[in-house]
């Protein structure tokens, strides 16, 4: 006798409680629900717009992973949206496609799938995918140094986490992203004042995650205010946290704050030990950056140089240090390194730059 046939309804119920695990960032239990479905949708009638659900959130979970050849052969796979396809499949079809966009560092695509998915958002009955809609869009609007747009959105995620003690997690670290919005408004004072809130949030929730990341932050705002001991003291904080150090890419985000921070402290014995820690962690990428002068010539994916460092500088591989130098340095070298985009290498004089985006890519790049 055959195995009973399951309701389609069925997994898609399953893959809906994926998506919660999903958003709350567990690998772990992700992984579970995957194969749990994979194994229901053998016994189940072909369903397209389930399957299409699960293509979908297939993508985002290897997007969790950091798989991103994987996830763009899923996300490629979907194809395009059935016009007969509820509002649920189309919220999740847009918002899931401006996920893969924003991860590949598509802002403007992104941002384009995010204003179809929020027309359907109403119809999303999970706050913690309402929250987290409003997170990643808010996370869009950050990088791009939209900072207003980012802050009306970050504070609907806030209001959304908050109204679940389950969703604190999320709360905090939305927070933190409003936080960093006001670093960038130099609205310092708020800064710190939503750093040391989501610090506190966090040790009382035991989440070391968050609070390597609030030591972290508070040790780039301090950075900012030019109070250099209190940079060093929370970038040194952040790093002794287990967790922070197993990030590489993280850890050594804080390891440039803090010999950024000795630099001006004077502290060469310590620069020199905090530089060789960092050449030993250095992931094998770097910064890009696209600018467009106020003539309107446009230089995208560029190498960043200092060119007050001479002819053996290496390009940068920290975001944070990349801002700095583009406002604050009156001249830069920027080298392009995809020839289908152009082929400009040269020094260029900040005030000529009307906007310019800062990204970091893992693939290394000569």
């Amino acid at each position: 006798m055959g195995k009973l046939k399951i309701h389609s309804a069925e997994v898609a119920n399953e893959i809906s409680k994926w998506t919660r695990v999903i958003s709350q960032n567990d690998l772990e239990k992700s992984a579970v629900y995957k194969e749990k479905i994979q194994n229901l949708l053998k016994n189940t009638d072909e369903d397209r717009e389930v399957l299409l659900y699960y293509q979908l959130v297939d993508g985002r979970h290897e997007m969790l992973l950091g798989n991103i050849e994987k996830a763009n052969q899923i996300m490629k796979s979907v194809g395009t949206l059935d016009e007969k396809a509820d509002d649920i499949i189309n919220f999740y079809f847009y918002f899931y496609k401006g996920q893969y966009a924003a991860y590949v560092k598509k802002y403007d695509e992104a941002i384009s799938f995010y204003k179809i998915a929020e027309q359907r958002l109403k119809r999303v009955n999970e706050d913690l995918e309402v929250g987290t809609f409003h997170h990643k869009v808010a996370s869009i609007y950050y990088e791009l140094k939209q900072n207003f747009i980012s802050i009306n959105h970050i504070k609907k995620a806030i209001d959304t986490f908050k109204a679940h003690e389950e969703y604190t997690a999320q709360a905090i670290d939305s927070l933190i992203l409003h936080a960093s919005n006001c670093i960038d408004l130099f609205q310092f004072d708020e800064a710190e004042k939503k750093y040391k809130e989501a610090l506190e949030k966090s040790k009382r929730i035991n989440n070391e995650v968050l609070i390597g990341k609030c030591y972290h932050n508070l040790a780039v705002l301090y950075y900012a205010k030019h109070d250099y001991e209190k940079s060093a003291h929370y970038a040194k904080k952040g790093m002794g946290i287990q967790i922070h150090r197993d990030n590489s890419h993280y850890y050594i985000q804080s390891l440039y704050v803090l010999a950024n921070a000795l630099v001006h402290l004077g502290d060469q014995e310590a620069i020199d030990i905090r530089q060789n820690e960092i050449d030993e962690l250095k992931p094998n990428g770097v910064v890009l950056v696209d600018v467009l002068l106020k003539d309107g010539t446009e230089l995208k994916q560029c190498l960043l140089f200092s060119v007050k460092d001479g002819i053996g500088s290496h390009a940068l591989t920290d975001t944070y240090i990349a801002r700095e130098m583009l406002t604050q340095e009156d001249e830069v070298y920027l080298q392009q390194v995809n020839e289908e985009l152009g082929d400009f290498a040269g020094n260029i004089e900040t005030s000529d730059i009307d906007e310019y985006s800062v990204s970091y890519t893992n693939e290394n790049v000569k």
